[in-house]
């Protein structure tokens, strides 16, 4: 396992990489320790772009003595066991297991995407098992392998230009753009191709986006459609994401029809 340095027993950061984590293929435990519940990222996809990022992680856990910040972590894993691609928790300063003794116990965690140390290919965007261990204060443990399952996706991005502005109406507005996502292994958004994208319109003084037609990327994701203009408002592209890719919006761009 690949070392990280602990500046203090209180917390559990999750690391992106290949060949370590605990191994997780199946459940073990010691004693009275109980695993009750996992949540990442409050039940939200884990949504990976070019830059470090961080997302939350809680545990809720029992035991006779209570669950202690040592030794208590949680990791993501795919494919046919733990080491491959985990994503796993180690000590940081920013964990805190709160609760009674015995009694239940809230451990908070921070899961941490370190591209300075982390590797993650962009085959393994999907869905990731989470697994996790939990350790009590006297020494007793358990080990679940799959507590449960949460999306790690790569981020789209999308952008959008309307022109002319202003434009006369009843004349034709060209709206271009481009739908891109994250490509993890060289830190770069490269043209997502292929994909349907909507174009939204919301009119002046609202806040609402209505959908007025859908398109396709080009194979560079490009995207390009016009449109009969009749009044005020804001256009964007919309994408509703993939299996391996987030959902994105591009923020509106504002045209005043004469």
């Amino acid at each position: 396992m690949r070392k990280r340095t602990a500046t203090a027993a209180l917390v559990a950061v999750t690391a992106f990489y290949s060949l370590a984590a605990p191994v997780a293929q199946a459940d073990s435990g010691v004693g009275d320790t109980v695993i009750n519940s996992v949540l990442i990222n409050d039940g939200e996809p884990v949504v990976i772009g070019v830059s470090d990022m961080t997302f939350p992680v809680i545990m809720n856990a029992t035991d006779d003595h209570g669950v202690g910040a040592v030794g208590t972590m949680t990791w993501l894993w795919r494919d046919s066991d733990a080491d491959h691609h985990a994503v796993y928790t180690g000590y940081t300063d920013i964990q805190v297991c709160q609760g009674s003794s015995p009694g239940p116990t809230r451990c908070l965690l921070r899961g941490n995407v370190n591209y300075r140390t982390d590797f993650l290919a962009n085959y393994a965007a999907g869905t990731w098992n989470v697994a996790a261990k939990a350790v009590s204060i006297d020494g007793d443990y358990q080990t679940v392998a799959n507590e449960g399952t949460i999306r790690v996706l790569r981020q789209a991005h999308l952008t959008v230009n309307a022109s002319p502005e202003p434009v006369t109406k009843g004349k034709i507005l060209s709206v271009i753009g481009l739908l891109s996502r994250a490509n993890w292994e060289t830190r770069t958004f490269d043209g997502y191709g292929g994909k349907k994208v909507n174009l939204q319109f919301r009119k002046a003084h609202t806040s609402t986006y209505t959908t007025v037609k859908s398109i396709t990327s080009s194979g560079s994701g490009a995207l390009k459609t016009t449109i009969t203009a009749s009044t005020d408002g804001c256009w964007r592209f919309s994408f509703a994401g993939s299996t391996t890719t987030s959902a994105a919006n591009a923020t509106g761009d504002c045209v005043d029809v004469k």
